[in-house]
């Protein structure tokens, strides 16, 4: 068997372009559709995780949102806990005071005022009917424990008998703690 191409070889060549054009084209098509498929797999994707992404900062907002009025409450009572833990460590009973003075003052003497301060000073102004009960007096405020330094002047002793007196003492805070 003989075969004759009649085809001219300028045909054979636009033959040949003919089919790589065509093969050319059937592969641009389905790189295209590939492309196409890629790009709607990536949009669904972007979609999901635009979803998931919006639900968990909702979820993440609520929770926020609660914790801070969570931590602003507790904020709140650790304020007053440490307000009543001040107020608890600052208090002086000064019934202990009065207590120590009342045992410690002689019969003859009255005291026209006790003035007790925060800063460990206290004033007692009073009248002693002699001077032998203002000595007793002074003497007793000398041993008690609770008072630190004590000024008893000496015009205190000037007169004999109906003796205006003025006392500054301090006290040991420590001493007046609960």
């Amino acid at each position: 068997m003989i075969t004759l191409n009649l085809i001219s070889e300028q045909k054979k060549k636009e033959i040949k372009i003919k089919h790589l054009h065509l093969l050319l084209k059937k592969i641009d098509l389905v790189v295209i559709i590939f492309v196409c498929l890629i790009a709607i797999l990536i949009l669904v994707a972007k979609i999901l995780l635009q979803n998931t992404f919006n639900t968990t900062i909702d979820q993440t907002t609520l929770i926020t949102k609660n914790t801070q009025g969570s931590a602003s409450k507790v904020r709140d009572i650790n304020n007053k806990i440490t307000s009543v833990d001040q107020v608890q460590t600052d208090f002086i009973v000064w019934t202990k005071l009065l207590d120590q003075l009342a045992t410690s003052t002689p019969d003859d003497i009255v005291f026209t005022s006790v003035k007790a301060s925060s800063d460990k000073n206290i004033r007692i102004t009073g009248v002693a009917k002699t001077r032998d009960a203002l000595i007793a007096l002074k003497n007793s405020y000398e041993d008690v424990v609770m008072f630190d330094k004590f000024d008893f002047p000496l015009s205190n002793m000037l007169q004999k008998e109906n003796i205006n007196f003025e006392i500054v003492t301090k006290f040991k805070v420590e001493s007046l703690k609960p």
